[in-house]
């Protein structure tokens, strides 16, 4: 079967901002004394007053139309590449494209707007680059232990002039930058894109792009870089060979990492979720279907599905 491993991010810190007064409420020991009880109470007033804050951000006046977005978006894929693995950080696409809408007008604004899932009657145009500028802040936060930056980048043909005013709206909402090429010189165009990602992503994506069109207009590209370590380290010690089922028909050896610890974790009919915490205020949600159920989930993931997985969640 297909693994599922929902690899985004940036749309799970997202969905960590909407609802934090959530947060630790699977935590709270059952054994606690009155006056443990009336503390507790004066910290969810706490709570809920900075649940009020965070509400008036601007990234969350988007909160709702990228998570939406994200969730159509990979059951479309899903359904599309069934036998496939699907990696992909939904909001590095839906940042891109909101970046590449400064420089659009008219229907072709619009086509790109409403294509990541906005509603320009319900949100302004303002309020969509505010909550994406507000959201590249909060992920780039150099401050934070684990290391989460993206950004976006814009290569044109020096066919055509870029305006000031729209690099300047690039570099003050989406920190990107946009560049004239020469996509007549391919090569020098291609080295030009690929050296600029190399950069931005420590080395890591050495080459994105093996060719470059000539007749191209321009090249939209986006990046992301994420490195964090575990909370509690896995021991190289105890990872072990072991089988690992492609399909019915197919198994294959891979290294399986081991250890044992408390995990926030949830058991139901359809599948077997596990958080796993880095350092640094993030984690990484493991779903493991049950055998069948992996088409079923998929086609009925949503943020229902990860709030109903969280209450069900306890440490184990």
């Amino acid at each position: 079967m297909r693994v599922f491993l929902f690899l985004g991010v940036a749309l799970l810190f997202t969905l960590a901002l909407a609802d934090h007064h959530e947060g630790d409420h699977h935590d709270k020991d059952d054994h606690h004394d009155h006056k443990k009880d009336h503390h507790k109470k004066g910290e969810h007033h706490g709570k809920v007053h900075h649940q009020h804050q965070n509400e008036s951000m601007p990234c969350h006046k988007i909160s709702h139309y990228n998570s939406k977005f994200s969730f159509d978006l990979y059951r479309q894929v899903a359904l599309d590449h069934p036998s496939e693995n699907i990696v992909f950080s939904p909001i590095s696409i839906s940042t891109a494209f909101a970046f590449l809408s400064l420089g659009a007008k008219a229907q072709t604004y619009s086509q790109i707007i409403e294509g990541i899932g906005f509603n320009t009657s319900e949100i302004s145009e303002q309020e969509i680059h505010e909550g994406f500028h507000h959201l590249l802040v909060l992920l780039n936060d150099v401050n934070r232990e684990l290391q989460l930056s993206g950004g976006n980048a814009l290569f044109i043909s020096q066919e055509y002039k870029i305006l000031q005013t729209f690099l300047d709206e690039a570099k003050k909402l989406y920190h990107s930058e946009a560049f004239s090429t020469d996509f007549e010189n391919d090569e020098e165009a291609k080295n030009q894109i690929n050296g600029y990602v190399k950069k931005n992503t420590h080395g890591k994506i050495a080459e994105l792009l093996d060719s470059v069109n000539k007749d191209a207009i321009f090249v939209l590209i986006n990046y992301i870089y994420f490195k964090a370590k575990w909370e509690n380290p896995f021991d190289k010690e105890w990872t072990k060979e072991g089988d690992f089922h492609v399909n019915e028909k197919k198994t294959v050896k891979v290294p399986f990492m081991s250890r044992t610890g408390f995990y926030k974790a949830a058991f139901t009919d359809e599948a077997t979720v596990i958080s796993i915490p880095y350092k640094g205020d993030a984690s990484a949600l493991f779903i493991l279907p049950e055998i069948g159920k992996l088409s079923e989930i998929e086609q009925n993931f949503d943020k229902d599905s990860i709030h109903k997985w969280k209450k069900l969640m306890h440490k184990r």
